[in-house]
């Protein structure tokens, strides 16, 4: 994650150990993440009003305080920050898509989770795309769908073979019982949608 121990070099340069400026670093990552969200908002709902509530609900929901209070969970909001402006880019024009590109490769440099991300761009397509002009819309996306799923390889084959020690990470992984992932990731996804229209008890293990 190069990009996140970059974000700690600049807060060691300006707060050096003073943990006030570690905070306000991830809170303003919080408000624009919150101002790109209100921007994808605005595109999609067409009601700047519904937009804005919408965005506000977000922003101060309480299932995000372990990702803004807790300094080592900055990459969260990292690759949230990069994940949504490499999808508003990405909706936006074709001009942009460049850019999108550029962002997403950020997103993989601050947290792993996001090699994910062109899955969400076909689910998007798939959705939002009018039946009528589905195939001149798909034709068009898939030469940069396939760049994005281009780069996800690229970070994947980098980080197994250059990165040190992540073939010994990948090898322990691989040596756990698949039993465990199957029965630990339904119930930890359906826990955060509890937590998402109800978000009462939390603790800090929630983020664990």
């Amino acid at each position: 994650r190069p990009l996140l121990k970059i974000s700690y070099t600049f807060d060691y340069i300006l707060w050096k150990y003073n943990p006030f400026g570690y905070h306000l670093g991830n809170i303003i990552l919080h408000i624009l993440n919150s101002i790109l969200v209100y921007l994808i908002f605005r595109r999609f709902l067409r009601v700047e009003f519904t937009a804005l509530i919408s965005t506000l609900l977000f922003s101060v929901h309480p299932i995000h305080t372990t990702a803004v209070g807790l300094i080592c969970h900055r990459s969260d909001l990292l690759t949230g920050f990069f994940c949504l402006l490499a999808f508003l880019l990405y909706i936006a024009a074709e001009k942009y898509i460049i850019y999108s590109y550029i962002a997403f490769i950020l997103a993989l440099f601050s947290k792993e989770t996001a090699i994910f991300f062109p899955l969400v761009l076909i689910l998007h397509d798939y959705l939002f795309t009018p039946l009528e002009k589905a195939a001149c819309i798909l034709k068009m996306r898939f030469k940069p769908l396939l760049v994005f799923f281009f780069i996800s390889f690229f970070y994947i084959s980098f980080r197994i073979f250059f990165f040190h020690g992540s073939m010994e990470r990948l090898q322990f992984l691989w040596g756990r019982p698949p039993y465990r992932m199957f029965i630990t990731i339904p119930a930890a996804i359906v826990d955060y949608i509890r937590a998402l229209f109800l978000p009462i008890n939390l603790t800090i293990s929630d983020a664990f």
